[in-house]
């Protein structure tokens, strides 16, 4: 009979959950390259969690930089969050379609949570890889076309 070493287990968190379009929910585990040579048995987590009907994949540093990981923590709470019509309309009369956020908010008058909202929705087209989004990201306002948006290699 096992007895244990005498230490507590500690829980594990995945670093993101997804839903699909068909609402079956996705773990991701965010891991470098260096990380996963010198601890392989990372790469065990996604048996595991197939064993309780869940699905876990491991996303090395190649797909997800820094950069990108920061942008989808910070988006990740507006989620479910659509920019108000108003919004919807101040974007829509941005003569110039590339903009700093620091203008759509200071000159055009866009609060930050709603450029946040129109971002995650695809109204705004900003590199989330290049850099931590802020107030000199440049976006490109682009309605309705949706072609911008990404689809990861999962």
């Amino acid at each position: 009979m096992f007895k244990g070493t005498g230490h507590s287990p500690i829980p594990y968190t995945p670093d993101f959950e997804a839903k699909t379009k068909n609402n079956r929910r996705v773990f991701f585990e965010v891991k470098h390259m260096f990380f996963l040579k010198r601890n392989a048995d990372t790469l065990l987590l996604p048996e595991c969690f197939q064993e309780f009907g869940c699905r876990l994949v491991v996303v090395t540093n190649e797909l997800l930089n820094k950069a990108l990981e920061h942008n989808l923590r910070v988006l990740r709470s507006y989620y479910g969050q659509a920019p108000t019509p108003e919004t919807l309309q101040k974007l829509a009369a941005t003569p110039d379609k590339k903009i700093r956020l620091q203008e759509l908010s200071g000159v055009v008058g866009i609060p930050d949570d709603e450029i946040m909202r129109a971002v995650l929705s695809g109204q705004l087209s900003v590199d989330l890889r290049a850099a931590r989004i802020g107030r000199m990201s440049l976006a490109t306002v682009v309605g309705q076309d949706k072609s911008h948006l990404e689809i990861l290699p999962l």
